[in-house]
């Protein structure tokens, strides 16, 4: 195929049971697939079977049903949005208890919890799994922050750095020492986490890309397309070197929104359906800020002029075919599993699969059986 993408046949991981290191060789900011059947990046890393992430499914028992047909499906790790319900934590507690599933959380909102609930809660699910435990936060959205809960979107990113210190400490059992945007002083665990915690900055812009490498355990990328995932990929590991780190040390997670669908008529509704999510947030001046600089300044103001006047419709007309496909991983099996492995070749080192849920249009438990059949069922877990 082209450069910088894997064939489909590629995508099936060949790996042992035994294996629980992602990585073989230090990071070098490359990708390729590798031949002999193994989807591989050009570290020598095989590429792991993918996350799945669930939002907008319904509640909490929605959540947790395809939570365990993802298991069933060969997944490995199911992580939970932080939306307007159902409360990820919860969410995950049930999941935790229902399934072997490792769990994660994209994205909670550090602006509507402090950093010592968010300890007590991740070293209570890395208990009740006895699996490291993917936590990835962030600032929130504008909208969210000021009017949802009230507080100031200002300093995003020290908010977000001064929360993966508190986090850090009392993570490692310490009493937590820090001043700063966000503060505390005092707290310990009362036992510490049954397994790893990893700590995840969800954020798509330099100041937050600079958060992750200094600070957490890798950056997860949302609303992203290939091309911009090599672009960040070179970018974290420079800014890790900077900070005194390993490449290796920060991992770049790519989120992929996917929906497997033949049907055109259906395909047809969920890209409207999407579309519309999709205004939601380029109308967002962070997102829209982002959603400029790579290179869709033109459907930017017209999706934000149509906020600012109200009118939906025109917002939607804002979203053109090329943003909608770069956002949007949807079509048959073999489309979904040769765009989802041009993550990996453009320098991913994991991957989270976002379902369409129904609301958007898709079929979230079919879209799972046909890409857990694409994995091999011996992948390794991303550690």
């Amino acid at each position: 195929g082209p450069t910088g993408t894997v064939a489909p046949s590629l995508l099936r991981v060949a790996t042992s049971a035994n294996i629980d290191e992602y990585y073989v060789h230090a990071h070098d900011g490359k990708t390729t697939g590798c031949g002999r059947g193994v989807a591989m990046t050009a570290t020598g890393a095989r590429m792991a079977r993918p996350a799945v992430q669930l939002a907008h499914v319904g509640g909490v028992a929605e959540v947790a049903g395809l939570a365990a047909a993802a298991e069933k499906a060969g997944f490995q790790r199911v992580v939970v949005a932080e939306t307007n319900g159902p409360d990820p934590l919860v969410a995950l507690a049930v999941i935790a208890e229902r399934t072997g599933l490792a769990v994660g959380a994209s994205i909670l909102g550090v602006m509507s919890r402090t950093a010592p609930t968010v300890a007590v809660a991740a070293a209570d699910l890395a208990t009740l799994t006895g699996k490291p435990v993917h936590l990835g936060v962030g600032i929130g959205g504008q909208a969210i922050v000021e009017r949802w809960h009230g507080q100031p979107f200002d300093h995003p990113a020290a908010r977000v750095e001064d929360t993966l210190v508190i986090l850090r400490q009392a993570l490692a059992g310490r009493r937590t020492d820090h001043d700063g945007l966000r503060r505390s002083h005092g707290f310990q665990l009362d036992r510490e986490p049954g397994a790893p915690v990893r700590l995840y900055v969800g954020g798509m812009g330099p100041r937050m890309l600079d958060v992750a490498a200094r600070r957490a355990d890798g950056l997860i990328l949302t609303w992203v397309p290939p091309r911009v995932v090599a672009e960040r990929r070179q970018r974290l590991d420079d800014a890790a070197r900077r900070a005194g780190r390993r490449d290796a040390d920060v991992r770049l997670v790519a989120r992929v929104y996917v929906a497997v669908e033949g049907d055109a008529g259906r395909l047809a509704r969920m890209r409207d359906l999407v579309a519309r999510e999709l205004t939601e947030y380029v109308a967002s001046p962070p997102y829209g800020e982002y959603f400029r600089a790579i290179g869709y300044a033109a459907e930017t103001d017209a999706i934000q002029a149509g906020f600012a006047a109200r009118d939906r419709e025109a917002s939607r007309s804002g979203i053109s075919d090329a943003l909608l496909d770069e956002m949007l991983v949807a079509g048959s099996e073999e489309e979904c599993v040769a765009r989802i492995a041009e993550y990996a070749a453009a320098g991913a080192d994991e991957i989270i699969v976002q379902l369409v849920s129904a609301a958007r249009g898709g079929d979230p438990s079919a879209t799972l059986r046909a890409l857990g059949a694409a994995y091999d069922q011996e992948g390794a877990l991303v550690p």
